[in-house]
């Protein structure tokens, strides 16, 4: 016959939490053994077996075995909730790059949906600004489903959830009338729970979001602690939303304002340039002469003024446009070195240009590139004293090719190295509290922009050090 090792696995297969006492006629220790470590509750003899000891034997059989299944229960429950809370993390930053009311509510019922694996969920959306009215989606397996823009004040489920703090549950009774008065057209699953929560932004009640959970589910008794989670990720994605919305708004009227400005600044400049031009070829006298001299600086850096304050809006809108050609690095040195000249010996400053790749290439805006390098040449000349050193060195490796602006001057703080780059930062001095501050922005802007990067290095009382790196080209310089 089929002897109880062998029978064994055979019941573990049909039945495998069901406890399983073996009873045998041989009290053969190694026997138990192996029907324990196979799954036995108990092994007992037949000739000792006593109603007692049976009876003992049953009740922690029985123990055993629900103790086995609560086990397996709360792993698959720990299994579940990690699962969700990894889904959660991994759903938080396309959420928060979401910027449209439209992307955020399909986004967030879609989510909601997957969270708890859900026939259907809801969210609804009414920004705090601006807005009577907003955007609902719907999401079941058949896709998303959008509801006609209408205030959110009249929205039953919007109310109901609300109305229930962080969280509510709500029978499927209670559940169906609100639906269907939402969204007419969504019958509510039988059997299913309603989990919702709110939204909530600049300290408002903006919209909600309400689940189909299956009542026997596994996790249930957790879903409306994650639909709550999702609730406030949501949340903080309306408020990053509703931020980026002020911004652009804030960057258009800037911009707006900045074009009227530089508009109506450039004609008066122009005119005052030409009168300048005109009166230096008529006066010859030595006194006005260094007064038109001054009246021509101050057009100058007004002039400059208003295009620094342009190119930042530029910069800061990803609107910096770029006409590309081949260059070779030995013509942008010498270019840039022409630009410095004049200032270096009107200082005597020793200006000294240093080249080790001539002949390499780089795909950049001309003009730009010079710009950026003459800011950084001006920096360096500012601030080194009469007598000092400022030095251009270039160089290439296999993939980059490097600027390098190195001036004598004080330094920079440690404090303050972070922020050179900064909009409107500069370092002021008793001499120099020219300009806006966005020289060095506009370097970094126009770097970015061609794909490089730059850096800055300084020792307090030993000079400062700019390095602009550029990508090399790999094309050959044509005629």
């Amino acid at each position: 016959g089929t002897t109880a090792l062998e029978l064994l696995p055979q019941i573990r297969a049909v039945a495998p939490g069901a406890p399983v006492i073996v009873l045998s006629g041989h009290g053969d220790e190694r026997i138990a053994v192996e029907l324990m470590k196979g799954g036995a509750a108990d092994y007992l003899a037949k000739d000792s077996i006593t109603a007692e000891r049976l009876g003992r034997a049953l009740h922690y059989a029985i123990s055993l075995g629900d103790a086995k299944r609560a086990t397996a229960r709360a792993e698959e429950r720990q299994r579940w909730s990690t699962e969700r809370l990894q889904f959660l993390v991994d759903s938080a930053p396309a959420l928060y790059g979401m910027h449209r009311l439209e992307e955020l509510v399909n986004a967030g019922a879609e989510t909601a949906r997957e969270l708890l694996d859900a026939p259907v969920a809801f969210v609804g959306l009414w920004p705090p600004e601006g807005a009577a009215l907003g955007a609902m989606a719907k999401v079941d397996a058949a896709g998303a489903e959008a509801s006609s823009p209408r205030t959110g004040a009249g929205d039953p489920l919007l109310a109901r959830v609300a109305a229930g703090g962080v969280f509510c549950r709500l029978s499927s009774d209670e559940a169906e009338p609100l639906v269907r008065a939402s969204w007419p057209d969504s019958p509510w699953p039988e059997g299913h729970v309603l989990l919702g929560t709110r939204l909530v932004a600049d300290r408002r009640i903006v919209g909600y979001i309400a689940v189909a959970q299956a009542v026997a589910a596994v996790g249930e008794d957790y879903g409306d602690v994650f639909i709550a989670q999702l609730g406030h990720l949501l949340s903080t994605a309306v408020e990053n939303s509703l931020l980026h919305q002020a911004k652009e708004r804030a960057l258009r009227a800037r911009d707006d304002i900045l074009a009227v400005v530089s508009h109506d600044l450039r004609s008066p400049l122009g005119n005052v340039r030409l009168g300048v031009a005109l009166l230096k070829e008529l006066v010859e006298d030595e006194e006005a002469g260094e007064v038109i001299e001054r009246i021509e600086g101050g057009v100058t850096h007004m002039s400059k003024l208003v295009d620094d304050l342009l190119d930042m809006a530029r910069i800061e809108g990803n609107r910096l446009a770029l006409d590309i050609r081949l260059e070779q690095v030995s013509s942008l040195v010498d270019a840039a070195a022409k630009l410095a000249d004049v200032h270096a010996a009107a200082k005597r400053i020793t200006f000294v240009t240093e080249s080790t790749a001539d002949a390499a290439l780089v795909q950049v805006e001309r003009h730009r590139i010079l710009q950026a390098l003459s800011n950084l040449l001006s920096n360096a000349l500012k601030f080194t004293p009469d007598g000092g050193e400022v030095r251009l060195a270039a160089w290439a490796t296999a993939d980059e090719v490097c600027f390098r602006v190195t001036d004598s001057g004080p330094g920079i703080a440690p404090e303050d190295l972070p922020h050179v780059f900064g909009r409107f930062w500069r370092k002021e001095t008793n001499k120099t509290k020219r300009g806006l501050g966005l020289g060095l922005f506009i370097v970094k802007g126009i770097v970015e922009a061609h794909g490089g990067h730059v850096r800055a290095e300084s020792t307090p009382g030993h000079g400062s050090s700019f390095t602009l790196v550029l990508p090399r080209a790999a094309e050959a310089l044509t005629a």
